[in-house]
């Protein structure tokens, strides 16, 4: 279990006798390892501290600099945290460097307003990993002003509570739910009014299940910012007409890059066919075939334009 929280560049750790973890600082004067034992906050002061004598402040202050410089100094130990921090720290860049990489001086309300904007540019940015990318900025931002840096709040806010972020996230489960369980979903959101307790009964443990399966891919594929929100799923999001059917099934696919591509695949199948046949229980009792129009234009879309093949070739290739 990794005992401390960030390993930057320059930091040396050796595992020793005991498991006893050994650190050391490469001083680039002389190119040499200042050794502090296993006093692993020593060796992180000491790099801050040539960290600052090599790496100037500049002023007035970038927003990307700030975001890059706190990426640097709070390098997460974890690989699978660094890995997510990475990529994060790669999106933010290229979605500021659009926007003209703004003056930390000169930031206002209005230009989280526009980073939102430009995030929605992008097909594989939802809007949770949007409001993601935008708490990531505002932790350098509160990190900056503890190293006095900065004097006044951050401008952009992290919106806690969204019904786009919901959506997102029941379209995520939903691709987890067993076929059958994916029916009684569709033929409950059918029903005219409240669903009949057998139409739904099993459904609220499937849901679960199929929340925790997605918890566990989500950490698997670097998206630990999905993790709290997966866990919070429950049937009624699923049950909510408000959603769009099309958007229920589709929104998986752009949120999770990898991990589900054959069931992923059959959904969007699924989802273009202009017909989906659902049974319904009646209230006799008897079943019948009820009508489910799933659309078919909201996975065709047009040709990529340069911002998606841009933003495809930078952070989703490998």
């Amino acid at each position: 279990m990794i005992r401390y929280p960030y390993h930057p560049v320059g930091m040396v750790f050796r595992d020793g006798a005991g498991g006893l973890t050994r650190f050391a600082v490469v001083d680039p004067v002389g190119d040499r390892e200042v050794s502090h034992g296993c006093d692993w906050r020593a060796a992180y002061d000491h790099w801050l501290e040539i960290r600052r004598a090599r790496v100037p402040v500049p002023d007035p202050m970038p927003l990307l600099w700030l975001v890059k410089e706190f990426s640097e100094c709070r390098r997460m130990a974890d690989e699978d945290l660094r890995k997510a921090q990475e990529k994060e720290t790669q999106l933010i860049s290229i979605v500021l460097e659009k926007l003209g990489d703004p003056r930390v001086a000169e930031l206002r309300e209005a230009d989280c307003v526009a980073f939102r904007n430009a995030c929605a540019a992008f097909p594989r940015l939802g809007p949770v990993a949007t409001e993601t990318l935008i708490r990531r900025i505002r932790q350098a931002w509160n990190w900056g002003r503890e190293q006095g840096w900065l004097g006044h709040e951050c401008p952009f806010s992290a919106k806690q509570r969204d019904a786009a972020i919901r959506q997102e996230l029941v379209g995520i489960v939903a691709s987890y739910l067993p076929d059958d369980a994916l029916a009684k979903v569709l033929a409950a959101r059918e029903a005219v009014g409240a669903p009949a307790a057998e139409q739904i009964m099993g459904l609220p443990r499937a849901v679960r299940r199929a929340a925790r399966g997605a918890a566990e891919q989500a950490r698997r594929d670097g998206r630990p910012d999905l993790v709290d929100w997966l866990c919070r799923c429950k049937l009624s999001w699923m049950l909510d007409t408000s959603i769009d059917l099309s958007l229920l099934l589709s929104n998986a696919m752009q949120t999770m890059a990898s991990g589900r591509g054959e069931r992923t695949n059959q959904l969007k199948r699924c989802a273009k066919e202009t017909v989906k046949q659902v049974t319904r229980a009646e209230p006799a009792g008897g079943l019948k075939f009820v009508s489910v129009q799933a659309g078919s234009s909201t996975f065709g879309g047009e040709s990529p334009d340069a911002d998606r093949i841009e933003f495809e070739e930078k952070c989703f290739e490998k």
